[in-house]
């Protein structure tokens, strides 16, 4: 699982103000040490930043996964 790709999204943004919000990013970054995107599942705030980065990621690893190389002899045991 630590080798999968990993989006860190912050939800509820509309229930806080913008100061704590911005202390509860801080603070999510720091411990997971990762970019933490900002969304409000009510408000749609963040939502469409969410599924283009998904999108990329996505792209990403299907990429990757077709330039694999071929396998060229059967695997045995």
């Amino acid at each position: 699982m630590a080798d999968k790709p990993e989006l860190v999204a912050l939800n509820k943004a509309d229930a806080l103000s913008p100061e704590l919000l911005a202390e509860a990013k801080a603070a999510l970054e720091a411990a997971c040490g990762k970019p933490v995107m900002v969304v409000s599942g009510a408000t749609g705030q963040g939502v469409k930043d969410v599924l283009r980065k998904l999108l990329q990621v996505i792209d990403a690893v299907a990429q990757q996964a077709t330039s694999l190389p071929d396998e060229k002899e059967r695997w045995q045991p």
